[in-house]
């Protein structure tokens, strides 16, 4: 007797009315995480399990928070040679060789010392920005510095510190996806800091109605939304964490090749992928890139699509966008000043 075909026909079926069923409901979870709100939307019949959530959010501040004393990655930064790393922090950093490698160096995990050296761990200026002290906050970062041995990373500088920030919340994202989608929740919104994740559409079929975060000051013609089903959107930007020294303004994004702030005209990247890690990184990327530069970088990564906003002169905007970035409610393509 053949038993696949009615396996099949199941599992057809079960993927037909996951998220069509009549009797499930919209259910809203929203709590703490990462020094910001992370939000989850769904359908279901039965509330989610806090306990399978906040067991996620924990390994993620005890394996990548620089702000946990006895995260790994502080264990790792505040070692001679490094230290034994779990399978989950050697995935990621070999995930972001790959990404540094694509990114022709412009993404990197070892600016921690830079990071420093412009204040962005105190939110505030340094005493002295020199050149001197900038050379050597330099000498400690490079993607060259360290390696993966066996389970161990080991540094080849003392001063080497990583940071996975720039990937961190995309990451969660993705896991928490994988979560819902494991207990058979596959109608979600989950949305973390900059970043958000959907699953399948509604169950009135109609897409998860997605808003792209501005920067201050700009506003557009018409309302810059889409909707979104089955991926995932990040969104970067100069003005999310900078500090004012001297009328000049410093945006917390360090360009590896200077060691200074990011001084690119993009003003705000955002980047739709299915994943979400992805979005994240690769939205931070953008903005060390030249306008042009970043739509034709885009538009050679498949699945991927990127809509970045450039400051052209004092309060003038314009935005670009790559060909397959399909937005619901923009008609004219153009920005305007906030009145």
């Amino acid at each position: 007797m053949n038993l696949k075909i009615p396996f099949l026909l199941f599992g057809i079926f079960f993927l037909f009315f996951a998220c069509s069923a009549p009797d499930y409901q919209v259910k809203t979870v929203e709590f703490p995480a990462q020094g910001t709100t992370c939000k989850i939307t769904y359908y279901a019949i039965d509330s989610l399990n806090r306990h399978g959530i906040d067991s996620i959010i924990n390994l993620i501040d005890n394996t990548f928070s620089v702000y946990n004393p006895v995260s790994e990655i502080s264990l790792l930064n505040d070692s001679e040679k490094g230290e034994t790393a779990s399978l989950l922090f050697r995935r990621l950093i070999e995930y972001s060789r790959r990404l540094h490698k694509k990114s022709h160096g412009k993404f990197d995990i070892s600016l921690y010392p830079l990071y420093k050296f412009w204040g962005f761990d105190k939110k505030k200026a340094p005493h002295s920005l020199n050149a001197d002290s900038l050379n050597i906050a330099r000498d400690c970062c490079g993607m060259d510095k360290f390696i993966i041995s066996n389970d161990s990373v080991i540094k080849f500088r003392e001063c080497l510190k990583l940071d996975m920030n720039a990937i961190a919340q995309g990451f969660t994202i993705d896991l928490l996806a994988e979560y819902l989608e494991s207990n058979r929740i596959l109608c979600y919104m989950i949305e973390l800091g900059g970043e958000i994740r959907c699953g399948r559409a509604k169950p009135d079929d109609t897409e998860w109605n997605i808003g792209i975060e501005l920067p201050p000051g700009v506003e557009i013609s018409s309302s810059l939304t889409f909707p979104l089903k089955s991926a995932s959107v990040s969104t970067s930007g100069s003005w999310r964490k900078f500090y004012i020294h001297n009328g000049k303004p410093f945006s917390h994004i360090i360009d590896p090749e200077s060691g200074m702030p990011a001084g690119k005209n993009i003003l705000s990247a955002t980047v739709i992928c299915p994943k979400c890690i992805d979005a994240d990184g690769l939205s931070t990327v953008l903005m060390l890139f030249d306008p042009e530069e970043a739509i034709s970088f885009i538009e050679n990564i498949p699945d991927t699509e990127a809509l970045i906003i450039i400051s052209e002169k004092k309060d003038n905007w314009s935005i670009k966008m790559s060909e397959g970035f399909l937005l619901s409610t923009l008609s004219d393509g153009k920005l305007s000043d906030k009145e």
